[in-house]
């Protein structure tokens, strides 16, 4: 059978199997913050070590157990149905649900669990620019074995990250969407949604924070789980990035390429790469890349098909065939023991 599908949202359009795990990938967005590079490619397809972000994110959810993955799309929807025609996940089935307008992330969701869910079991949400390896698995876990609480809406990932830090915490519990204080804390983007909720968010556009605060003012919960406790890799922390803007972009791959053993230069074999090439702390070079003699890159991704021109030099800068651009300087220095060496 293949694993893979496209579907126009429509009530009922697909025959709810039985099921256990289901996760959702909100990939709909303009990427309003990455242009002009969403004018050509949209956001889930950004490439993370050389591989869109979407694909990654399928693959990891396939490895924790998950069996039928949803991918909501609207802004260059093309682009990802072309992805999706040759993407062939092992086990999972991963359908499109291609929005006839923007629906938000409410409206997303709820368009979703309209056609697509098996309405009796949860629902993991995750963002489409979010790159992490908590464990997705153990979430649903520790959702499902809350679910006997009265009115749990749903168990939402939380951690501190500035400047995102606007919840309220308390016994467990996210008491506030619009919290200042010193205690805030930052909602990840991955949670998992009880069916009870979603079929009362309403249809059409809408946020799907809008929707757990009217329920919450009827008394419903929504428990809090710390990043640390889902952690896949305590002794070294955990890796959470929204590559939505040029710095978490670049952020994102420092925190995945200072992880990996020996050199910080992650070039595909298909490139073609200067002899007399330099980095300084590590780099991304995508398939197809050309970098061009007397160059230096400093923290920098280059994606497949770019040309780094002779003489050039580049820092904390994504570097495309639609152009570069330039993450600035709120971005992370994790690898500071690499010294300038061939990359090449």
């Amino acid at each position: 059978m293949e694993n893979r599908e496209v579907v126009f949202a429509q009530p009922h359009s697909i025959n709810p199997e039985n099921f256990q795990l289901q996760a959702m990938i909100l990939s709909a967005g303009l990427g309003t913050r990455l242009r002009p590079l969403t004018f050509h490619i949209p956001k889930p397809l950004f490439p993370v070590l050389n591989q869109p972000l979407v694909e990654r994110l399928c693959l990891s959810l396939e490895a924790q157990g998950f069996r039928r993955i949803f991918i909501n799309t609207f802004h260059l929807s093309e682009h990802i149905e072309a992805w999706h025609s040759g993407f062939r996940p092992d086990h999972a089935r991963v359908i499109l649900v291609k929005e006839p307008e923007l629906l938000g992330t409410g409206g997303g969701i709820q368009n979703v669990f309209a056609c697509c869910c098996n309405r009796d079991m949860p629902l993991l949400v995750i963002n489409g620019d979010v790159v992490t390896d908590v464990s997705l698995k153990q979430l649903y876990e520790i959702h499902r074995e809350n679910e006997q609480h009265t009115g749990l809406l749903a168990s939402m990932v939380v951690h501190s990250r500035e400047p995102w830090n606007k919840l309220h915490v308390k016994n467990g519990f996210v008491s506030s969407f619009r919290h200042e204080g010193s205690d805030a804390l930052a909602f990840t983007g991955i949670s998992v949604l009880s069916p009870a909720f979603m079929k009362n968010i309403p249809s059409g556009p809408g946020s799907v924070i809008a929707a757990l605060e009217a329920e919450m003012a009827r008394g419903g919960r929504v428990k809090a789980v710390m990043a640390s406790e889902i952690a896949t890799t305590r002794d070294r922390g955990w890796i959470w990035e929204d590559i939505g803007s040029p710095s978490g972009y670049i952020n994102a791959h420092e925190k995945l390429i200072c992880r990996l053993s020996g050199s910080h230069a992650v070039i595909d074999s298909d490139s073609l790469v200067a002899d007399d090439f330099v980095y300084k702390e590590w780099v991304c070079i995508g398939r197809h890349a050309v970098i061009g003699p007397h160059t230096a890159l400093e923290r920098c991704v280059v994606w497949e098909d770019a040309v780094v021109p002779q003489g050039s030099f580049f820092k904390n800068s994504i570097i495309t065939p639609y152009g570069s651009l330039d993450a600035g300087q709120g971005v992370g220095a994790e690898c500071q023991t690499l010294t300038q060496e061939d990359g090449g």
